[in-house]
């Protein structure tokens, strides 16, 4: 989680010890006592607890895109983002690594990738019912990527960390055109370095 990022009553979030999503109910309480400072939240089962922030992660909605620059934050983003409603796509799947991260929370997902030896590869290292493999090259195939993506909640797209920025934006112009997922997650280094000024 990010204390940058400030928690309100009624946020939802993805709890990194539990591994599991849950509702804020106080985003810090202020009363005397070993609770002060920490944050109430209220899982599904209506339990609740009260948790440090720094375990907390906000789980996005409402059209958002996120940009990151490295594996280890889209794999983490694979995992927080990503709940058993959701179907989710995801564009450049490569080895399929992070595709089987989001089968492991998705209800479904559908994985593409441009090189049709790695789709290959992938439908026959990870088969399941719930995570589909398939060729795509989806800046020239929008009729296909609506066919495959149609339903998904959650987008995340890596066409290579390190593609320059210009055929990203279109990517996620076109995904976001398409499709309209709540969330968009994107690895790119040259736009994640943009953000932050550099």
């Amino acid at each position: 989680g990010s204390d940058k990022e400030v928690l309100r009553e009624g946020d939802e979030v993805y709890v990194a010890k539990a591994k599991a999503r849950a509702i804020v109910v106080e985003a810090c309480v202020q009363t005397e006592g070993p609770y002060k400072g920490l944050t109430r939240i209220r899982y599904p089962s209506g339990t609740l607890y009260h948790v440090r922030r720094k375990e907390l992660s906000l789980v996005y909605g409402c059209k958002t895109v996120l940009v990151v620059a490295e594996t280890k934050n889209f794999r983490a983003l694979a995992t927080s983002q990503v709940g058993e409603r959701d179907r989710a796509l995801e564009i450049g799947c490569a080895c399929g690594l992070t595709s089987l991260l989001l089968a492991q929370k998705a209800s479904h997902v559908v994985a593409v990738d441009i090189d049709a030896s790695l789709v290959r590869d992938c439908s026959h290292k990870y088969p399941s019912p719930s995570l589909e493999f398939h060729q795509l090259d989806c800046l020239s195939e929008r009729e296909r990527l609506a066919e495959l993506g149609a339903g998904s909640s959650k987008v995340f797209i890596d066409i290579n960390g390190n593609r320059d920025g210009a055929t990203v934006l279109q990517a996620i112009a076109v995904v976001a055109q398409t499709l309209a997922p709540e969330v968009i997650v994107v690895k790119s280094q040259q736009l994640a370095g943009c953000l932050r000024g550099r």
